[in-house]
């Protein structure tokens, strides 16, 4: 299948970069998403426990600003990923460990399916190779607007993204089904 620009597709920009730890402030009216906010499936794990900060007006550049359909691709440490926003935030910056990845060609490609082309392994095994760094690896944004990725059809994307939510929802199935077989164990294990 031949490989389109992703720069063709969508707008790349850095993470916000913060200059000293990030401490959740209860007062504050801009949420931050970490490494830490990601759960095992590559999902936004509970928005509503993100880090609260405060950045003055002037500190918030549109372009860093997560919208719904955003795709925020962590390109430091060892396990580059890709998380589909599909959700509306109040105003949220992602931490600079994130790359942020905007479609501007929604009618060409679907978000969804972006992050499920970044977190194929053989795009995984790409953007591995581009990384640098010598404690820390890192992707740099240079990279990612070289990179080319797979563009099927819009409907063979919209067909995939199906697929890959009926395995997602399979897995949890059977998580759920192994959690309950270990709990009656627990139980009957007890009960003698």
């Amino acid at each position: 299948m031949p490989e389109t620009p992703l720069t063709d597709l969508a707008s790349i920009s850095t993470g916000f970069v913060f200059r000293t730890k990030i401490e959740d402030d209860p007062a504050g009216d801009v949420l931050v998403i970490q490494g830490k906010d990601i759960n095992i499936e590559r999902r936004l794990f509970a928005p509503e426990k993100l880090t609260h900060v405060h950045l003055p007006a002037n500190a918030r550049p549109a372009d860093k600003l997560v919208q719904r359909n955003d795709i925020l691709l962590m390109t430091r440490g060892v396990h580059p990923y890709a998380t589909h926003i599909d959700l509306d935030l109040p105003p949220t910056v992602p931490q600079n460990s994130f790359t942020l990845i905007r479609v501007t060609q929604p009618d060409r490609l679907l978000p969804a399916f972006l992050a499920m082309i970044l977190n194929q392994s053989a795009m995984q095994a790409r953007l591995r190779r581009n990384q640098g760094g010598s404690s820390i690896p890192n992707i740099p944004i240079s990279a990612l607007r070289q990179l080319t990725i797979p563009l099927p059809s819009y409907q063979r994307q919209s067909t995939l993204i199906r697929l890959q939510d009926s395995i997602r929802r399979e897995k949890n199935l059977h998580r759920d089904i192994e959690a309950k077989q270990q709990s009656l164990l627990d139980a009957l294990i007890i009960s003698d």
